[in-house]
């Protein structure tokens, strides 16, 4: 049996690795882990005294993000979406991603934003060290076919839709759970259906 893929994006208060923290968390899982393939998990007391408001705005931060406060007033957060705090959210990630390969778009900024929330809760990353970077991945993919479609730096948009797979739309894009399955899309393709 192959090991797990998890399938990951991460919105942040920063793009400083020294700074940021996740605010939304999603995972889809191949297996799944029980009966769920996927989460998106919003962080209800994020440290926000470092967060840049570009970064902020970016993830539409102050329009998504419901506290567990404001569940209490009656908000409601998206379908399959936990509110919980960082700890909790901390055992959520540790748990998905043990043994796992993360998949992502530049993964590695993912991968190092929540390798520092696990350690700042005394969990150590057990993720695979080697990660899936879906645009790179496409790209090679394109370039061996003599299709790659721009010089660098490539544009994640034009390597995917090269690819045949249409971005995340405008609502979508730069959500965690938009972008997760937007490399899940990316890697399926190129992984089980490159010639089809």
């Amino acid at each position: 049996m192959s090991a797990p893929i998890v399938f990951i994006d991460t919105e942040t208060t920063h793009l400083h690795p020294d700074l940021r923290r996740p605010w939304e968390i999603a995972m889809i899982r191949r297996p799944a882990l029980r009966a769920e393939d996927r989460i998106t998990i919003l962080i209800d007391d994020v440290d926000l005294s470092d967060a840049d408001p570009e970064s902020l705005a970016i993830g539409r931060f102050d329009e998504r993000h419901i506290s567990s406060s404001q569940l209490g007033a009656g908000a409601r957060p998206p379908r399959e979406t936990i509110v919980m705090p960082e700890n909790v959210a901390a055992e959520y990630v540790y748990e998905w991603t043990r043994g796992a390969h993360l998949v992502g778009i530049v993964p590695d900024f993912d991968a190092l934003t929540l390798d520092r929330m696990l350690r700042r809760h005394g969990l150590l990353p057990r993720w695979y060290y080697h990660l899936i970077d879906a645009e790179t991945l496409a790209a090679g993919w394109l370039l061996g076919r003599g299709h790659l479609p721009q010089e660098l730096p490539w544009q994640s948009e034009a390597v995917s839709r090269a690819c045949g797979v249409e971005p995340p739309s405008e609502d979508e894009r730069h959500t965690a759970m938009g972008d997760a399955l937007w490399a899940q899309r990316l890697y399926d393709r190129i992984a089980h259906g490159g010639d089809q």
